[in-house]
């Protein structure tokens, strides 16, 4: 897949790692050009994505959402998403079935083909993915050991650690399995010497020492112990470890503990229930979460062997904090675990609020006895739950001083999480932590800190940004995160694979869930209420009232000026520049930065570190346009606009103030709406974002309504028609450009719209200005003729246009010394001038006046000079209009290898485009290079598509291209007689196109219908000579005659097409644009010398002809020529001609078999 160059490939990437996810245009622009980027940065960003589109075949994998872009791909798309799911399942069923997750991790490590990001590694915004992606890939190696060793392959795994630790020697976990295979496989010594030699170097690089780990695997193996054998049957499972009977394979795997989730083997039964809000919190269709799951229950693995630290979860309102840690908390539970669930409130109206609803809980579920258990000799609970006596009359008071009961409160927790957490692990949730009180914090850090060992892990929910800031709970977070005590999770939005298995589950796979997690940013709140209150048909634009009243709640929380620039930043969408904000809310700008920051802390803004702020959804800006009336949304678009026109960045694009300007509405004049319309459309086509221009023009179009100048509805007809031409509309491209003609006709004193009329017309016919076959348009170039002759002296380039257009129109006319007159004009005005587009445009009017036979050299000359200048002058239009010139020319010529060093340049550079005009030109011209080679399956199923296509962009051209692809299949299979009704009726109705009639009279005359063939023989060769005409179908036209002849037997004609072709038998007989090739004329020279009884020339131009295929791999073409030349071998009378008859005759029918050719038989 061709991805464009380095930056194109750097927005791939900067969208691919966050895949499913809003980045903003900004901080697009910002990485993809390291924070320096040019002033067209935006309008480049564009075309990028517009070419990555076309380059990932669908457009909706890529698309704008809210300020920013979106690539929309499923997990098992990514090579890194597929590396990851075989990694995990591979760790996850190491310790049941290691065969199996020895094959997982070696298909996820066969994702790796080199260095991950290899392109951006070393950007800012890519480092942390590249590092996360590469030590997901040692841990995915390492584990690929493991099962390695369970199976007993300890032998074989040598060579690989070895190497592995050359590598990496500072790694202790590849040490830890070396040395465990070195001593399996008998070399105790050498396990030793690996020991040591981390050890020494650990101590010179980084001054440690080993890990405990290590250090009781040496004691192990200078014991001799037992546990180190090769595993008989299953391995001892992770849980072992965790409860402390250490095993050889734990000792190797002991530093990284498994996150997978059955690791943690069931145990007892918990003996308490699981708390209310952690049921209905989890009783939610739970998706996705699969790393932070996994964190999850790794930090509960360390937890049970004492390593305690407190797990923060954080996440913006509605991400799924309270869900994910629900699910976690459920499957802790049904391990065996004790779970307390207390949830901090933001009107802390007791001390202690999330811990005393959590202990209030616990102690109103369990027994009588279980409470006596815990409450009677812990007194100085009463300090934390009041109650405490009334719920376990047997508690005793405390009857400590008031200065150390605090303390001694917070150690009589401490102890009995210790106490309980013996019998069952603990796991205490603490929900909306960030609402805590500094009681509370202090209990919980108090507890964390605490020296016992109790298998406990504390785990809190965080939203993040919070309107609320919380000094307390910062500080303590600061100085749990500096002592190691602090794991922080992430819970972002879910990804669209996710989504779409949230809808699946829901029932509503039926939807689109790439749009779904666009507009929502995966936030599963707003999914979740999307999918309960939408109905049918999900509207985003018309959000719950759920989501609506949550939105409504945070407003409410902020001053007046906030909630205006809240306001302001939803209706400007992408152009919420603090510069824009500023100047259309009116606002200082010290006090627009305070509001800036209030509504981002509030959640209801992002921004992206580049002065720009933004809504963090799509829906959350529905939610809050949905809360102004359609009036003040009118006004606001209307101050936005205007203040776009005085303070846009240089980055500012047409469509932003286009489509502020016509969200405003009546408020805004018709004429300016219009006009930035169309200038909208018109950026949109440079930027191939023709989808995004036809758009516009359906926009403005509503607006025109005769309701403004002439000369605006004449530049929406030409933007119509070139949209549509782009788009490969060949019926509305010429409908806009004859009613832009009509009104620009009716505009008086603009020449330029008569131009540019003119040119839309011509280009409307498959970018050449005629049809095959039909007869010159004469509106059209009465329409060129009059723009020629209104143009003003200074307007050169439209000067040299037009008559190269002029000429190409003329193409079907007799009329050859106006088309030279118009090609030495253009070429006068283009020398004057100097610009390589005119020249370019000159050379390309010659190569349409030169159009005839004897003139070869010089129109192939002419369209390579053409191709040349145009690329020099960066049109990329005009480049690919003469190459389709110079492709046939080169072809004609006799020089394929060029030919098709030229295809391949048009194919790369019609990619920039990426027109279905130009892909069916390419794809025809394909289609008769495989056609040449005998390549028949390839070169019809190229045709068809070619044709499917090239309906829409070409019309009736495509028709009678692939017609002639279809005549040619069916003359080289030996199934002609088929085309002949077809053929029939197509005379009938084109009695102008000379294809149908060639086509239809071989048919009758290799199908031996010879009374049948002879008038319309008659009628193209008549007594007096060929009533053919000199243009770009005469050489295939006579080529193919000549075949008529001889199976006419008619020495006369044969004559007369020999004399026709012999100047130009070192050519190559070809059709016109579409490159369709029938091979040497020499070979129908040689024909046609055979049956006017020259024998002697016969074998001459048979001979060359079998040259030229060989030479260019022609097998059809050279199967013909050998048989050609085995017939006029076989009437020679010198010695060995009858052998050299036979061997020919052998080498045709060999090359005719190998591509399914069916040859005439020869004559008797």
């Amino acid at each position: 897949m061709a991805l464009g160059g380095p930056r194109q490939r750097a927005v791939l990437a900067r969208l691919g790692i966050v895949a499913g996810q809003v980045v903003t245009v900004d901080r697009l622009v910002d990485d993809v050009w390291g924070g320096v980027p040019p002033a067209t940065a935006v309008n480049t960003l564009q075309s990028y994505v517009s070419l990555l589109r076309r380059a990932l075949g669908d457009a909706g994998r890529l698309r704008r959402e809210g300020p920013g872009y979106l690539l929309a791909l499923d997990a098992d798309q990514l090579d890194a998403g597929r590396f990851e799911d075989a990694a995990r399942a591979g760790r996850a069923c190491l310790d049941a079935d290691p065969a199996a997750a020895h094959a997982l991790l070696d298909r996820a490590l066969d994702e790796w083909r080199g260095p991950a990001l290899a392109d951006v590694a070393d950007e800012d915004w890519a480092r942390a993915s590249v590092v996360r992606w590469e030590e997901l890939r040692l841990a995915a190696v390492e584990a690929r050991f493991d099962a390695l060793l369970l199976l007993g392959r300890h032998a074989e795994v040598v060579g690989e650690l070895e190497r592995a630790t050359d590598e990496f020697p500072l790694r202790e976990g590849i040490a830890r399995r070396l040395m465990i295979a070195l001593y399996r496989t008998g070399r105790q010594a050498d396990a030793l010497r690996v020991f040591s030699r981390t050890r020494e170097l650990l101590a010179d690089e980084l001054g440690l020492d080993p890990t405990p780990d290590l250090v009781a695997l040496q004691t192990a193996i200078l014991n001799h112990d037992a546990s180190l054998a090769v595993p008989a049957g299953r391995a001892a499972p992770a849980t072992a470890t965790a409860r402390g009977t250490a095993t050889a394979e734990a000792a190797t795997r002991g530093g990284d503990q498994r996150a997978e989730r059955d690791t943690v083997q069931a145990g007892p039964p918990s003996p308490v229930a699981l708390p209310g809000p952690a049921a209905r919190a989890g009783a939610a269709a739970f998706v996705g979460r699969r790393h932070q799951l996994e964190a999850l229950h790794e930090y509960w693995g360390r937890a049970v062997v004492g390593d305690r630290r407190l797990v923060v979860v954080s996440g913006e309102a509605g991400a799924g904090k309270s869900g994910l840690v629900a699910r976690f908390a459920a499957e802790a539970h049904g391990g065996g675990g004790i779970v307390l669930w207390g949830r901090a409130t933001q009107e802390a109206v007791v001390p202690f609020e999330p811990m005393v609803e959590a202990v209030r809980t616990i102690l109103r579920t369990i027994s009588p006895e279980a409470r006596r258990r815990v409450a009677e000799d812990r007194g100085l609970l009463s300090l934390l739950l009041p109650e405490l006596e009334r719920i376990v009359p047997e508690a005793r008071p405390s009857g400590a001083h008031p200065d150390v009961e605090r303390y001694l409160m917070f150690e009589t927790v401490a102890e009995l999480l210790r106490a309980e957490s013996a019998r069952h692990p603990i796991l205490v949730v603490l929900d909306d932590l960030h609402w805590a009180d500094a009681p509370s914090l202090a209990l919980l850090e108090h507890v964390v800190r605490h020296e016992s060992a109790g298998q406990v892990m504390a785990v809190g929910t965080v939203r993040t940004p919070s309107a609320d800031p919380n000094p307390d709970f910062d500080r303590m977070r600061l100085r749990l995160g500096r002592d190691g005590l602090l794991a922080t999770l992430t819970v972002e939005g879910l990804d669209v694979g996710e989504v779409g298995e949230l809808l699946a589950l829901n029932g509503r796979a039926d939807l689109d869930a790439g749009e779904l997690c666009g507009a929502t940013g995966g936030n599963a709140f707003y999914v979740t209420e999307l999918l309960d209150h939408g109905g049918d048909a999900l509207r985003v634009d018309d959000p719950p009232e759920s989501v609506r009243n949550m939105i409504g709640q945070r407003l409410q929380r902020l001053d007046h000026v906030t909630n205006q620039v809240v306001n302001l930043v939803a209706v400007a969408g992408q152009s919420a520049t603090l510069a824009v904000l500023t100047a259309a809310g009116g606002f200082d700008a010290d006090r627009l930065l305070d509001a800036a920051d209030e509504a981002v802390d509030a959640g209801l803004l992002v921004e992206d570190g580049a002065g720009r702020l933004a809504a963090p959804h799509a829906i959350v800006r529905q939610a809050l346009l949905a809360r102004l009336s359609r009036t003040r949304r009118l006004d606001l678009h209307r101050r936005i606009a205007e203040a776009l026109a005085v303070d846009s960045e240089p980055q500012f694009v047409p469509s932003t103030m286009a489509y502020h300007l016509l969200e405003a509405g009546s408020l805004t004049d018709r004429t300016q709406r219009v006009t930035a319309g169309l200038e909208a459309g018109r950026r949109a086509v440079e930027l191939a974002a023709y989808d995004d221009a036809m758009t516009w023009v359906g926009r403005v179009e509503q607006l025109v309504n005769g309701q403004v100048s002439m000369e605006l509805q004449t530049e929406l007809e030409l933007l119509r028609s070139d949209t549509a031409r782009a788009l490969g509309d060949r019926a509305i491209a010429l409908e806009g450009a004859r009613l832009a003609a009509t009104h620009a006709r009716r505009t008086g004193p603009d020449p330029m719209l008569l131009a540019r009329a003119a040119e839309a017309w011509t280009l409307s016919l498959s970018a050449v200005g005629f049809d095959i076959g039909r007869p010159t348009d004469d509106d059209l170039a009465d329409l060129m003729t009059d723009a020629i002759a209104a143009l003003p002296a200074d307007q050169r380039q439209y000067a040299v246009r037009l008559r190269s257009m002029l000429s190409s129109v003329l193409v079907g006319s007799a009329d050859w010394v106006r088309r030279e007159t118009l090609a030495e004009e253009a070429m006068a005005i283009a020398v004057e001038d100097g610009g390589d587009e005119l020249v370019a445009s000159a050379h390309l009017a010659q190569r349409l006046a030169w159009w005839r036979l004897d003139r070869l050299d010089e129109r192939t000359d002419a369209a390579l000079a053409a191709v040349r200048h145009a690329n020099r002058a960066g049109n990329v239009h005009l480049e690919l209009t003469a190459m389709l010139f110079a492709l046939t020319d080169l072809m004609e010529h006799g020089r394929v290898d060029e030919h098709v060093a030229l295809l391949a340049e048009f194919r790369s550079r019609s990619s920039v485009l990426r027109q279905p005009l130009y892909d069916v030109y390419a794809t025809f011209i394909e289609a008769g290079g495989e056609l040449s080679a005998g390549n028949y399956a390839r070169a019809q199923r190229l045709a068809d598509q070619a044709l499917e296509a090239g309906l829409a962009s070409h019309g009736v051209n495509a028709v009678f291209v692939h017609a002639g692809v279809w005549l040619r299949l069916h003359y080289d299979r030996g199934t002609l007689a088929a085309t002949i009704p077809e053929a029939e009726r197509m005379v009938a109705r084109h009695p102008r196109l000379r294809m149908w009639q060639v086509g239809l009279v071989t048919a009758y005359a290799l199908e031996g219908r010879a009374e049948d063939a002879r008038p319309l023989f008659s009628s193209m060769v008549g007594e007096d000579g060929l009533n053919l005409r000199d243009n770009q179908l005469f050489l295939p036209v006579a080529c193919t005659l000549v075949e008529v002849a001889e199976a006419l037997d008619d020495p006369p004609r044969a004559a007369m097409l020999r004399q026709a072709l012999e100047p130009y038998a070192d050519r190559l007989a070809v059709s016109g644009l579409a490159g369709i090739s029938i091979g040497p004329v020499a070979r129908y020279v040689g024909i046609a010398a055979r049956v006017s009884g020259d024998r002697t020339a016969a074998e001459r131009f048979a001979r060359a002809a079998v040259a030229t295929c060989e030479r260019w791999g022609f097998v059809p073409h050279e199967a013909r020529a050998r048989r050609d030349l085995a017939i006029a071998l076989t009437a020679g009378n010198a010695p060995g001609d009858q052998e050299a008859a036979a061997d020919e005759r052998r080498r045709s029918e060999r090359l005719a078999a190998t591509v399914g050719l069916v040859l005439a038989p020869l004559p008797a």
